[in-house]
This record gives C-alpha cells, sequence and structure tokens, in this order.
C-alpha cells in the first residue's frame, strides 16, 4: 500500500500563484487535459464526459396514481404546517 502524498500549504499556495490569473483568457486550440493535442475531441474514446455521468434527458410520463399522490402528500405537509404542527424530523409536534 502506498502512503498518502502530502502537500504543504506553502507548496499549494506556490502552485496557485504560478498558475496565473483566473481572468485569462483560454486560448482557441486549446485541448482538455488527458487529451492528445490534434486528435477530435467528440470522436470514440475522447468524449469530456463519460455518459453515465451525464446521460441524455428523457421525456417519460407520469401516471395520474402518481401525480394524485404526490399532490395529496403536498397538500397534507401543508395542512399540518398551516395547523400549527410540526413534523419535520418525523415525528407529529407542536411548532
Amino acid at each position: 500500500m502506498e502512503a498518502p502524498l502530502v502537500i504543504g500549504d506553502e507548496e499549494l499556495a506556490r502552485e496557485a500563484l504560478a498558475a496565473g490569473s483566473p481572468d485569462q483568457v483560454v486560448p482557441a486550440g486549446a485541448v482538455p487535459f488527458g487529451v492528445e493535442a490534434g486528435s477530435d475531441v467528440g470522436s470514440a474514446g475522447q468524449e469530456l464526459l463519460p455518459a453515465w455521468y451525464m446521460p441524455a434527458p428523457i421525456a417519460g410520463s407520469r401516471k395520474r396514481s402518481h401525480r394524485i399522490m404526490a399532490w395529496a402528500f403536498i397538500g397534507a405537509l401543508i395542512a399540518v404546517n398551516l395547523s400549527g404542527l410540526c413534523i419535520t424530523y418525523g415525528h407529529l409536534v407542536i411548532a
């Protein structure tokens, strides 16, 4: 088992100062880390994020019973709060 790499505050400060200004303009031909210069970023194996990280959005239909249950739950929470009670931690108490 390898020992964890320990970096001191002084070294972190030097690295931050050496990095330059946060307002620095990125050149038009800049390449992300881990991508070889000259390769097509959109090609296979060169994606910026893996597919599982941000999957494509899918429009799903909701059943009417699911909507009714959601609105009933929201209504119950509002009724509890309007009656002066609190159910924040799962136990009904006087607020």
